[in-house]
Parts: structure tokens; sequence; C-alpha cells
């Protein structure tokens, strides 16, 4: 094997379906609870949907630019590298592999197992048991090995399934949207327009009382609206980047904020604001909607839609996030093997077998500590985790910590390279640096209150970006500081 780049082989619909498809993941389908007991009613609810969607789109907005500027594998990496220098590549990249992906793939894991147990009978399983925490997280560690694999066999295969697992997920939300309206006029009436006017039971007041509460919505808003990034780890296969990667991106975020909005509008229109916030950790509320409108065999066709949605957004996942370590070994920031192409298949195979590795790992990790319920640091700390917290949610709330410092970075770069005053006769992001102001309005809000409400994982988010720098400075300072990404 040999290191080399990698071939452009993605046109405007498989970029573009790369974007709709990671985003439209896990938590369309398992936030709609968080927002529900944390907002006080529908109203609420929406408003933080559309400013997730505004927000996204700014980003996309300023990241498009970037992305079009230095279009490699690693995405950020190379933007970061590009823009602030060699070590704030290295801590995205380091924070990126141990925190965001891996967590972010082993939280659509855990998902993917819930939608399975929910759609096969008890009768499948050794006993007639149902599989408990530790069985579950077992079920997700032999998936997660078993798609990983697939993902060795090539960047075209693994990008003609996205296009085709992402039109599947765009009509089942469609289907998800409409259902709830033809309900109105069911006999039983599933649907109901009092239910839009119903309000939480936990709280009253979201601005004095619950500020917090507000904050927590938005963070579970952003997880489902968190991979349109996704397009950057690929932007070095993308043909004519300066064009498709803009077209991509705007037209993703585009169709996941209306699909989103017409969704939690159906969902609402079936549950009240006290079903929906009461629902189990693992039940999504999808699977709850169609049992409510279409009985036992919608239970059976929201968990096939769930099963093949999250399997789109891992497969996604899976086929952007080796890039990253491949782009860091081939700049001398990780170990040399891990740029390795496999010599028939051309993928990054040993970038692809470490990922998937850490991922399986962290599905042990989160299981361990929402189990244990605190963590002790050198014998004299504890810090206790989030009081409703389940794997899913730790998972996806230390994803989101870790995305939040470097993403935004990845973003307000346009405002370094511009400044570099090369030549550039490609996309250019529209009111800058206006546009870059206003999207740092959120991260910063956000970031304070996870330390607040969130702390378990900020401290691991915060001990690994320590940790990151350590080693940069111990290993990597210093070396190759003269490079600058392929473009």
């Amino acid at each position: 094997m040999r290191v080399e780049r990698l071939p452009r082989v993605l046109g405007l619909i498989a970029a573009a379906s790369m974007v709709a498809g990671c985003v439209i993941g896990s938590g369309v389908f398992r936030k709609a609870p968080v927002l529900a007991q944390n907002l006080p009613d529908l109203y609420w609810v929406m408003t933080a949907w559309i400013l997730g969607g505004f927000f996204a789109f700014l980003g996309g907005l300023c990241f498009a630019e970037s992305v079009s500027r230095v279009p490699q594998a690693g995405g950020n990496h190379g933007i970061l590298t590009s823009a602030y220098g060699p070590m704030w590549g290295f801590l995205w990249g380091w924070t990126e592999f141990w925190i965001i992906r891996s967590a972010s793939i082993a939280a659509l894991v855990s998902i993917l197992v819930d939608a399975l147990i929910d759609l096969l009978p008890p009768t499948f399983f050794p006993l007639g048991v149902v599989p408990g925490p530790f069985g579950r997280v077992w079920i997700g560690s032999m998936t997660l090995l078993g798609l990983g694999g697939i993902q060795v066999f090539g960047v075209a295969l693994g990008a003609r399934l996205m296009v085709g697992i992402t039109g599947i997920k765009v009509a089942f939300l469609l289907l998800l949207a409409l259902l709830p309206w033809l309900g109105l006029w069911f006999p039983e009436g599933a649907s109901r327009f009092s239910n839009l006017s119903s309000q939480s039971p936990r709280l009253d007041d979201v601005f004095f009382g619950h500020i917090g509460g507000m904050g927590t919505a938005m963070l579970a808003v952003l997880w489902a609206y968190h991979g349109w990034g996704n397009i950057a780890p690929i932007s070095e296969e993308v043909r004519n980047p300066k064009r498709n990667i803009p077209f991509a991106l705007f037209l993703g975020i585009a169709t996941v904020t209306i699909l989103y909005l017409l969704v939690n509008i159906g969902y609402h229109l079936v549950m009240s604001m006290g079903e929906i916030s009461g629902l189990d950790s693992n039940q999504a509320v999808a699977t709850e909607v169609f049992r409510k409108l279409l009985g036992p065999s919608g239970v059976t066709l929201a968990s096939l839609a769930i099963i093949c949605s999250v399997l789109g957004s891992l497969s996604g996942n899976l086929l952007a996030g080796p890039r990253l370590p491949f782009a860091m070994a081939r700049s001398g920031q990780a170990p040399h093997f891990l740029a390795m192409i496999h010599p028939v298949y051309r993928t990054p195979v040993w970038s692809i077998v470490v990922l998937v590795a850490w991922s399986v790992a962290l599905i042990w990790i989160g299981y361990w500590l929402t189990t244990l319920g605190k963590i002790s640091l050198w014998g004299k700390w504890e810090v206790s985790l989030s009081a409703s917290a389940d794997v899913f949610d730790w998972l996806t709330n230390f994803a989101m910590f870790g995305s939040i410092l470097f993403e935004t970075m990845g973003v307000v770069s346009v405002l370094r390279l511009r400044a570099a005053g090369d030549f550039w006769d490609g996309y250019r992001c529209p009111m800058v640096p206006l546009v870059s102001i206003v999207y740092l309005v959120l991260p910063i809000f956000l970031f304070c209150n996870m330390l607040r409400n969130q702390p378990s994982e900020a401290v691991m988010g915060l001990l690994f970006t320590a940790m990151g720098i350590v080693i940069y400075f111990a290993f990597y300072y210093g070396k190759n500081r003269n490079y600058q990404p392929e473009v």
C-alpha cells in the first residue's frame, strides 16, 4: 500500500445527499422529548428548530467558502491548519477523532439497536427476553464492526448507497409530516388541533426560571442538525469543488430544515407536550406517532424507517470520518500507517479500522458511565452525570461539546483565509464579517450552558482537549511546520 491523493468521484447529487443524509439521522426521532421537557409549548419548540436551521444556514454560508478554498481529505483539519496554523489543525483532528466523530457514531449505533429491538418480536431473542442495556451494547458493538468492514470496499459504492438511503429518508419524513394531518379525519381522532396548544407539565417560564432549559433544548436541536459539515472531509473527492460544495451545502441544509419543521408539527398534532415529554429515553417519538395512527403495523413501519435513516447517517459518518486521520497522517501529525490506501478498494483502510475500534470503545465507556452515575477524578472530586442521562444522550452531549469550539473555528476561518490575500475566483460568502459574528452567539451560549448543566460531558471534553495540547507539543511541535494542505 502507498500514500497518495484520493480520486474525485463524487458529483453534486452525491455531495448534497452526503449533507442531508448525515444530518437526518437520530436527532429528529429521539430529541423531541428533550425539547418538550425543557420548553413550555409548541411555539418555543418551533422557535428552537427554526433557530437551529438558521444557524446551520449561517454556518453553511461561511463554511462553503472555507471548504471550497481548501478542498482536501480531512476537511476542517486542512482549513484550520491553513487559517490558524498546524497546532489548531492537530487539535481539531485530535478532538474530532476522540470525541466528535466517534461519539456520534457510537450514539447512532445505540439508536439503531433500539430500533432493531423494537422491530423484532421477543421470541427472536434467547429465552424470549428482550436485551437490556448490557445486551444492547454487545449488539451495537458487533453491528458497528460489520458496518466498518463494509466501508473498506470503496467510496463510490458508499456514495451510491448514501443517495438511495437519503431518498428513502426524505420520503419517510414527508410521510411522517403528512400522515398526522390525515389523522384529523380518522374515526378514532388520533390527531387533534388542541395538541398544538398544549403546555409542558414540567416548567412554566423559559426565560427567568429555565434559561438553562433553553440551552439544553438547543443542544438537542444542534445534534439533530449536526453533520452538515461532513462534506468537508470528503471534499478532496468531490468533482468541481468550487461549484458543487456550496450548492450541496445550501441544498442539503434547506431540505433538512423544512423537513424538520413539518415533522415536528406532525408530532404535535398526534401527541401533546405532556405525552412527548413523558416518553422513555429508549422510545423514538416517530414510533409512538405511528403507533397511535396505524397501530402495530405503524410501529413496524416506523422502526424500519428509523433503521434506514440511522444506517444512512452511520454510512455517511463512517465514510467521512476516516478521511481525517488519513489527512493527519499525510501531514505528519499522526502515525504514518493511517495514510495508507488499500491497493484494490482505494480506501484509507487503517483509518477506518482505528475509528471503528475507538467508537466501539466509546459505546462501552458510555454504558459504564451512565450505569455508574458519576466520575471520580483522582479519588477526590466527583462529577455527577446529568439526571436524565442514558447512553444515547450522554454520547450526543459529549459529541456536541467537542464540536462547539472547533467547528465554530472552522466556520469563522473564512475571515483568516480572506486576510491572507490570496486570489480566489470561487464562491464568496456574503456579508462577511457580519454573518460570522452572528453565528458566534449560539456556540458561546451553549458552551457556557454545558459547563453548568452537562458537567461530566464538559469535563471529559476539556480533559481530552488538554491532552491533545500536551501530545502536540510532546511529539509533533516543530515537525512539518511548513506543511500546507494540497488544493
